[in-house]
């Protein structure tokens, strides 16, 4: 739903010690700093920088800036941010040595610059923004970047007293009320410390209506695909077979940010393949052709996949069974449960006792393993199901919308 808060046009200046002046304009509704180039709108060098290290997120007319759990830390106006900060016209913001200022100004016109979720915000000078202001003295800039260092410097002394390995509690996220409550347990530990600023974030974003699935999922085609965004939530393995309906896309990116709140997870999830941008069958896959098929990689034990393997541009590989957390895999189906979008998942039948045994551990009622999980009655209706070769993923298929007479469930 778009806001009827009065538009306004956003930017950075990103002030360099030399005196030089990039302004980046806030194209986007959540706008990434850090050192990652793949996901980040904002790229900043140097040893203070986490590859996510802040992100700018705005409501309506308003920005807020929150800092990702960095050890270095986020200044606005030199007091560290430690929970969301609401930006205002002229606010200083200090990222290790680098120094910015946010400016927000009533907007003329507004632009459709999301129009479609598949394009990516760009950073340019940007004809219609506010006009800079004029250069400051070098020497005022020197001493606003001494500032930043000399704040720097006192972050790096204090957490020099921080042991690496002492895990921090997450914090989690209010959950809505229109997802049911976790099943009752013991809360298993991350497998790795958990950040206590980590922030999941599903899409705030419209999604265009016509990117819809035609057809089958083993027999169909996928019009004005979207293309599944970067996130923190998790790593896309091939960006060329990432592409779905709206609806699709819209479910996944929830049901992860949902799995991340909920348990404490911080480890990779590698989302595999999903569809092509036209839809239609491709590879080994007999589905995957209408936009409504998702594989997700097994979470592992120690939350990193081995290195070493060659699949589509990365190196990660595809996790052996005896690599599997289980346990965190569980509460990664509740949480593709809980919407009630997945239609299905499909795991090898030779795992799902693996997968039983760690959801009895976890307080899961006999109810909801027999709803939940095939094994043991090869052929029961239930949402986790047997599939030949689904030995390295969960292969999720998601509902068709209400209403959309072109998607046809599979038979």
């Amino acid at each position: 739903m778009r806001s009827i808060d009065p538009p306004r046009r956003a930017s950075l200046n990103v002030l360099n010690i030399d005196g030089e002046v990039r302004q980046f304009m806030l194209d986007r509704p959540i706008f990434q700093i850090g050192r990652a180039v793949e996901t980040c709108g904002l790229v900043l060098d140097g040893p203070a920088i986490a590859p996510q290290h802040c992100c700018l997120r705005r409501q309506g007319s308003r920005w807020w800036l929150l800092d990702r759990g960095s050890r270095t830390g986020t200044y606005v106006n030199s007091h560290r941010c430690r929970e969301p900060t609401e930006l205002h016209d002229g606010d200083r913001i200090s990222i290790g040595l680098h120094l910015l200022k946010f400016r927000s100004a009533p907007a003329h016109t507004l632009h459709d610059t999301l129009a479609r979720l598949g394009d990516h915000g760009l950073d340019f000078e940007p004809g219609l923004a506010p006009p800079v202001p004029p250069r400051r003295p070098r020497n005022t800039l020197r001493v606003a970047c001494l500032a930043a260092a000399a704040a720097f410097a006192v972050t790096l002394s204090v957490a020099a007293h921080v042991p690496p390995e002492a895990p921090a509690t997450a914090v989690h996220q209010p959950v809505r009320s229109d997802i049911s409550a976790p099943t009752p347990g013991p809360t298993p530990q991350p497998t790795e410390p958990a950040r206590s600023e980590y922030l999941a974030e599903p899409p705030m974003f419209e999604l265009p209506a016509d990117a819809v699935t035609r057809g089958r999922p083993d027999a169909g085609t996928l019009l004005h695909a979207v293309q599944l965004p970067v996130s923190p939530d998790y790593q896309i393995r091939c960006p060329a077979h990432a592409f779905a309906s709206a609806t699709t896309v819209s479910e996944l990116m929830h049901a992860l940010a949902t799995f991340r709140n909920r348990s404490g997870y911080r480890g990779e999830i590698v989302v595999g393949d999903l569809s092509q941008v036209g839809g239609g069958r491709y590879g080994p896959h007999k589905s995957h052709q209408s936009g409504r098929d998702v594989d997700l990689w097994l979470p592992v034990l120690g939350g990193q996949y081995r290195r070493g393997c060659e699949h589509c541009g990365t190196d990660m590989c595809r996790p052996e069974p005896s690599e599997v957390d289980w346990q965190i895999t569980w509460q990664l189906v509740q949480a593709l449960a809980s919407r009630d979008s997945a239609q299905d998942i499909f795991l090898a039948w030779e795992l799902q006792p693996a997968l039983r045994a760690a959801a009895s551990q976890l307080g899961a009622p006999e109810a909801e393993l027999t709803r939940q999980i095939q094994h043991p009655a090869r052929g029961r209706a239930s949402l986790v199901k047997h599939a030949d070769g689904h030995t390295h993923h969960l292969h999720v298929r998601f509902r068709c919308p209400n209403g959309d007479t072109g998607c046809v469930p599979a038979p």
